[in-house]
């Protein structure tokens, strides 16, 4: 479930997702969607927010992961392309992270 918005600040429009998915072992069918539709969505954008509950572990790249798993490898991989990083920096569900605030906001976007 994944729903995307458009909002207008100082510093131009900034695309925001919210993101539930749900905990389905090495599905990614869904992560892959959701790049298209990020590549649609945040062409007359600034910037990108996302955040939401997404049931990823990715040892070396979510603090707080329990193991790595194809469909936490395969978020990390879009991200990466995309130039979204991970903020949240403790665990959101028990000893786990699995709430996450990815955004490719600069430093100086958010002060023009």
């Amino acid at each position: 479930e994944r729903s995307w918005h458009i909002i207008h600040c100082d510093c131009g429009p900034v695309l925001l997702c919210l993101w539930y998915r749900p905990p389905n072992r090495d599905e990614i069918e869904s992560i892959q969607r959701f790049e298209q539709e990020l590549s649609h969505f945040s062409r007359d954008t600034v910037a990108v927010i996302v955040v939401g509950d997404m049931n990823v572990h990715n040892a070396e790249w979510l603090r707080y992961s329990r193991g790595s798993s194809r469909e936490g490898t395969e978020l990390e991989t879009v991200c990466c392309t995309h130039g979204l990083r991970q903020h949240v920096k403790d665990p959101t569900r028990g000893p786990h992270l699995l709430d996450l605030v990815l955004s490719n906001f600069s430093s100086g976007s958010a002060a023009k």
